[in-house]
């Protein structure tokens, strides 16, 4: 595209980006909502983002994604697939977090990573004057570095509509769930009887939706969305009576666990609880008195 001077921030201008790279002082400069906007198109559009660190990056929180570090000595390493090209760094490592991906490492610790955000990443590097690579004659590695990294964050093809069931097959007369990630905004499904099945919208996901449908009748059935009349799901409705040996082990199994679990309860509830003789409480009570009115002679 042309070049800009300046670029708007906002949902409508952002989701026409497949990545953006942004260092840290241009990030803390933009407004809440500049940020909110950011987010959302990560989260609904699949937006990339790589955030250029400096030495307040990693020892401050971040706006974008909550990446961690602690402090170490090493400024310099080398990558595994080239062990004689160095390679200088921040002194600082990624703290391990369960969302953290790793794009690229050293023998000692990971130079750039990524954590999910809804259908987009964030990403960061601990990397420092990568362009020296290019003058000390290591462009291939400089490349394959920056390639790796770009890649792994930029927007990834995502289909209009997806289809997914918890099932392989449907039974008559019993409910079947469904969903189906689009990026429409209001997604219409509608059976091939055309009757309009409601959706719900995750909480997390704005891209994803789900229904749960009752099939009636046996055979082929179809649901189609009203908006893209070439995304369609086709399901089997399995005869209940066809599966009765199948149906009748899961539920003898479940009712195996149920009362298994029920029994347990009730044996606990219905131990016998011991009696204690009102005796022993006069006798202690006797012996504490008897100790109060004797210690003033001792």
């Amino acid at each position: 595209m042309t070049k800009r001077s300046t670029v708007a921030f906002d949902q409508q201008t952002l989701q026409k980006f497949d990545l953006m790279l942004i260092d840290v002082n241009s990030l803390n400069s933009l407004s809440r909502s500049g940020i909110n906007s950011i987010k959302q198109t990560i989260v609904d559009q699949g937006l990339g983002v790589f955030i250029q660190g400096d030495e307040g990056f990693y020892n401050s929180n971040n706006r974008l994604a909550p990446f961690k570090f602690k402090k170490d000595r090493i400024i310099s390493t080398t990558l595994k697939e080239s062990p004689k090209v160095k390679l200088t760094t921040y002194p600082y490592e990624f703290r391990p977090e369960f969302s953290l991906q790793t794009i690229q490492s050293s023998s000692s610790k990971t130079l750039s990573a990524y954590t999910k955000m809804g259908i987009g990443r964030v990403g960061t590097s601990i990397l420092q004057n990568s362009y020296e690579l290019v003058l000390n004659g290591h462009s291939d590695v400089y490349q394959d570095i920056w390639s790796n990294i770009l890649g792994d964050l930029s927007r990834k093809n995502v289909l209009n509509t997806e289809w997914n069931t918890n099932s392989l097959f449907a039974f008559e007369k019993e409910p079947m769930e469904f969903d189906i990630r689009t990026r429409l905004g209001q997604p219409t499904i509608q059976t091939d009887e055309h009757a309009i099945i409601p959706m719900i919208q995750d909480v997390d996901i704005s891209s994803l939706w789900r229904g749960k449908i009752v099939p009636n009748g046996v055979g082929w059935k179809r649901l189609e969305l009203q908006q893209d009349s070439i995304s369609k799901l086709d399901y089997y409705v399995a005869d209940t009576d066809s599966w009765q040996s199948l149906k009748a082990y899961n539920t003898s199994k479940a009712n195996q666990r149920y009362f298994n679990d029920k029994n347990s309860i009730s044996t606990k509830l219905n131990e016998p609880v011991w009696r204690v003789d009102p005796i022993w409480y006069f006798l202690l009570f006797m012996v504490c008195v008897g100790y109060l009115w004797l210690e003033p002679k001792l």
